[in-house]
């Protein structure tokens, strides 16, 4: 059997990397804004840190993420910097009828929604877009070193790697989370950025450096 010209798989792997940034962003804004999981308190946090230059508080008795680690925020935070959080455009607009607002509550959406919300965007929706923007680069990165490490545990087969990539980049609920304000997204990209240098480490563990990276 003739082997595979070394470039197919590093394009191939291009190719899924576009087409999950492509299906994130598609997600990204047709899901209507604070409907993806703690949308809300993970809005408020970046909103938080853009307008008051510090970190929150949290307070016995408040919903929020407020106790959450900053960096994620922090990041998502410099990528919504372009939006003018002082137009309410896209503001967060609780629904009384949300099913969990109330006592026989029966509507699933936690935000009321109209059309300010939609492209183009503004305001608020636009530094919520963002920070969704900011999460699918992150997602990205994730499936990119996901590919990676599969490629390093099986130097001679390319398209294990390939596979991997290909459950990741097209597994719903992992562009869902992706393409939505959450902190998972940094927690996903550090981890596997992690295994990765593991695999390094271990491959070369007298060069201290490797490491120091993974500290």
């Amino acid at each position: 059997m003739k082997p595979m010209n070394k470039n197919i798989p590093a394009i191939l792997a291009l190719a899924l990397l576009i087409s999950f940034f492509l299906l994130a962003l598609s997600y990204s804004v047709t899901v209507p804004p604070f409907e993806a999981p703690d949308e809300v308190g993970h809005f408020y946090y970046i909103y938080h840190l853009l307008t008051t230059r510090s970190l929150p508080v949290q307070r016995m008795g408040e919903l929020g993420e407020a106790h959450q680690p900053p960096l994620y925020y922090a990041l998502a935070a410099l990528a919504a910097l372009p939006a003018d959080l002082k137009d309410p455009t896209g503001a967060y607009n609780p629904n009384p009828k949300f099913i969990w607002a109330m006592r026989g509550g029966y509507d699933i959406n936690a935000s009321l929604h109209g059309s300010a919300e939609t492209f183009p965007f503004r305001g608020q929706s636009l530094a919520l877009h963002l920070a969704r923007v900011c999460s699918i680069l992150m997602g990205t990165v994730t499936l990119a070193f996901a590919i990676l490490i599969a490629w390093k545990v099986f130097p001679e087969s390319p398209l294990i790697g390939l596979l991997a990539g290909a459950l990741i980049a097209f597994n719903p609920q992992f562009i869902f989370i992706s393409s939505s304000v959450n902190n998972d997204n940094l927690m996903n990209m550090i981890a596997t950025i992690s295994w990765w240098q593991i695999l390094r480490a271990i491959e070369q563990p007298e060069r201290m450096r490797h490491w120091i990276y993974l500290g």
